[in-house]
């Protein structure tokens, strides 16, 4: 995906749509604009859409669209790509709120990660297991704090596992800002 093209998709995301506006989450209600940024499934980078991935109305989700997958796939077919003027502190804390249509209680759900693609590494990776996953609502998951570059995505991917899950939708990424502490 072009820069060109990935600046027009953050073009569109941010102009009024007849899609609702999306509440923050709980955590950055008492925030400042300056101290947290939401991402929606129109600036996600979808891969195999139709196959993979699909955009589909969910009452639930937080603007009424998520993007779904199904848990027979293995793809990071959901993945944001933050542009420089994203990322506002050099290590932000990243959250994502996903909803899990289970078959099974155990096994892993999805998978979710900090991918540095200008190094060919990943920075952080997370499995969230079928035991976390209560119902099917959706719930925040953390990656912690990461010293974010130029060049880094974030992915999600179902288990490869069509007997334990049915699907995976990822509402919504947020980053916040991680302040250090000035020392008097």
């Amino acid at each position: 995906m072009t820069a060109g093209y990935r600046q027009e998709l953050h073009a569109k995301a941010a102009a009024p749509s007849s899609l609702p506006k999306a509440p923050p989450p709980a955590r950055c209600q008492n925030l400042g604009r300056d101290e947290w940024r939401d991402f929606q499934e129109a600036q996600f980078e979808l891969f195999g859409e139709g196959a993979w991935v699909s955009v589909v109305n969910d009452a639930k989700a937080s603007d009424g669209v998520a993007a779904v997958m199904p848990g027979n796939s293995p793809q990071w077919a959901v993945q944001l790509q933050l542009m420089a003027s994203d990322v506002f502190t050099p290590t932000v804390a990243v959250f994502a709120s996903v909803k899990v249509q289970a078959k099974a209680k155990s096994g892993p759900a999805f998978a979710w990660g900090v991918h540095d693609c200008a190094a060919g590494r990943a920075v952080v990776t997370r499995t969230v297991s079928l035991a976390e996953v209560a119902d099917a609502e959706y719930h925040e998951y953390s990656l912690g704090e990461v010293s974010w570059k130029p060049g880094m995505s974030i992915w999600f991917a179902p288990p490869n596992d069509g007997n334990r899950v049915e699907s995976v939708a990822v509402d919504r990424v947020y980053i916040e800002a991680v302040r250090e502490e000035t020392k008097p």
